[in-house]
Order: C-alpha cells, then structure tokens, then sequence
C-alpha cells in the first residue's frame, strides 16, 4: 500500500507534461507498430505515452529532464526499448504471465550511467491506467501486460487499485451525466425564448432582428 501511494505522489508532480493520446505518438494495433515524433518531448509525456501504449510499467529517475527527440516510421516496441536503453542506463524487468512465458513488465530508467536514483518517478498514474483498462482505453497489445503485472501485485493493493478506479469512474459518469442535463434544460429554455421572440417578429421586428442577432444568431425555433 504504501509503494502504491509513493508512486501515486510522486506522478503528481509531472502530470502536467504528460498528456495520453498526443498526435506525436501513435501506436499502430494492425502492425502493432509505433509512429513517433518526438521534438523536443518532455521525458515524462514520452515515458507516459510509451507505458500506456504499450502496457509496460516505466520508472524513471526524477534527475531525468532533457527533452527527448526521437523519430520513428513503424517501428517495433523492442526498437523503443532499444533507443532508451541507448540513451539511458536502464533495467528490464520480467514476469512470467498465465503461459509461464517470460515477458517485459518493468522498464527502469536512470541517467546514463547512473545505478542508483535518489527519487524513482512512475511514468504513469496507477490508478489512471486502472482506469484506462476499465474503460477499453488501453491498447489490445497492452491489456495482458497490465493484466500480468496487476497478478503479480499484492491483493490488498490491486483492491484499493480497482476501488479508487472505480470510483472516479463512477464520479466522471455522474459529471457527465449531469452536464447533458444541464445542456438539455438550457437548450429548452433557449428554445422557449427563441420562440417568444418569434411571436414579435411581425408586430416590432426592428426590435426582434436586434434581439436575435445578440442572443440567437444563426438559430431557428426547434418544433
């Protein structure tokens, strides 16, 4: 539990640079292929976009924040790996999934040439990619990874893990929910003063043209 709150803090800090789902990073699901961009990209959004691509877990140092430049055609997830492991010192993890068969879980960052790390930063939000998985947001090659690592994780975690997952599932849904309330009773009411004002359109239509064209340019009553 507590590893599991550490990682979460330490994600807090770096959260604003990471962003899911950019147009400079594009995985491919019929080649199972990457096409990458990279121009200058803050270290934590490439880590972000690689791990939830790609269902493997990145723990990098926090010392790490050179931008990352690397372009890419189709390229393969073992090419990836290989360039971070090119730039940086880095340390494969793996575990055996339901097959027994060896894959990669756990890619550990660090500068190049460093062993140690004061302070290790998870390259995503557990929680998040809880979410993602929960929402059919990851990837078809990511899904048995993550399914893989969440086995090897303590019970009690994994639980808290869906828990807090499933709760702010339930909390956006609620949000949602209530926005297209909230869009549906104005756009009644908005109709409704539409329509008042249309019964004035013969009787003062000096007055109805201005009043449209501030409050409801370019729309008609709905029947």
């Amino acid at each position: 539990m507590r590893y599991l709150l550490l990682l979460v803090l330490l994600y807090l800090p770096i959260a604003s640079f990471a962003q899911i789902n950019e147009t400079w990073f594009q995985y491919n699901p019929s080649t199972n292929t990457y096409s990458i961009d990279a121009d200058n990209i803050h270290p934590a959004a490439f880590f972000k976009s690689f791990s939830l691509n790609s269902g493997i877990e990145i723990q990098f140092d926090d010392q790490i924040l050179s931008p990352i430049n690397y372009y890419a055609n189709n390229n393969t997830q073992s090419q990836i790996v290989s360039f971070l492991e090119k730039e940086f010192s880095t340390l494969l993890t793996f575990k055996k999934d339901n097959n027994n068969q060896e894959i990669l879980t756990l890619i550990s960052i660090l500068p190049k040439g460093k062993r140690q790390a004061s302070r290790m930063i998870s390259a995503v939000d557990p929680i998040e990619e809880t979410i993602h998985f929960k929402t059919g947001n990851l990837p078809a090659k990511a899904k048995p990874i993550y399914l893989t690592r969440m086995d090897h994780l303590e019970l009690k975690v994994r639980e808290n893990l869906e828990r807090q997952a499933d709760y702010k599932i339930k909390k956006q849904e609620q949000r949602e929910q209530r926005l297209t309330e909230e869009r549906k009773v104005k756009a009644e009411n908005d109709n409704r003063k539409l329509a008042e004002l249309e019964s004035l359109k013969d009787s003062d239509p000096q007055y109805y043209a201005m009043q449209k064209a501030i409050y409801f340019p370019g729309k008609t009553k709905k029947e």
